[in-house]
């Protein structure tokens, strides 16, 4: 009997555990929701480097002809990495924008077909930057899409 009389006068827990877990579980979310985006993000960013310097060295570097890649080559070369090395990025929407060393015409990239390195001396560096308007995917408040930029810069080694 003096169980019974002691258990009568405590009050009961149950339930305490769901209703601190329904407090701290919106918490939990937003937190484990912020790391994915930002892992996301974070891993589209190193992508776009890694192609913006792959693309900018296949460039300055001439084949085994003695040419150099075309302007319009040299964009396909970054979109080809990006589709094949970045989580969740889409490579039609990268915008890639090769800038030629020097003012001849013949080497600017105004046309899609010109050598950005022709008549250039070996201190000019070409420069190839990607540009990517990353939308994570956890549909966080405080996090609105990114533009993301990634840049290689090579000197170049032909003229």
């Amino acid at each position: 009997m003096a169980i019974k009389r002691h258990l009568r006068g405590r009050k009961s827990d149950r339930g305490a555990s769901a209703v601190e877990f329904a407090l701290i579980a919106p918490i939990l979310v937003l937190v484990l929701g912020g790391i994915l985006d930002f892992g996301f993000v974070f891993s589209q960013q190193i992508a776009l480097n890694n192609a913006a310097r792959d693309a900018a060295r296949a460039g300055v570097v001439p084949n085994l002809a003695g040419a150099g890649l075309s302007c319009s080559a040299i964009s396909t070369r970054l979109t080809t990495a990006i589709t094949n090395g970045a989580v969740g990025l889409n490579s039609g929407s990268v915008v890639v924008t090769v800038t030629a060393p020097t003012s001849d015409p013949a080497a600017t990239c105004a046309t899609s077909t010109n050598t950005p390195c022709t008549k250039s001396s070996a201190t000019q560096q070409l420069t190839v930057v990607a540009s990517y308007v990353s939308s994570p995917p956890f549909p966080l408040p405080y996090l609105s899409p990114i533009t993301l930029t990634g840049k290689g810069v090579f000197q170049c080694e032909y003229s």
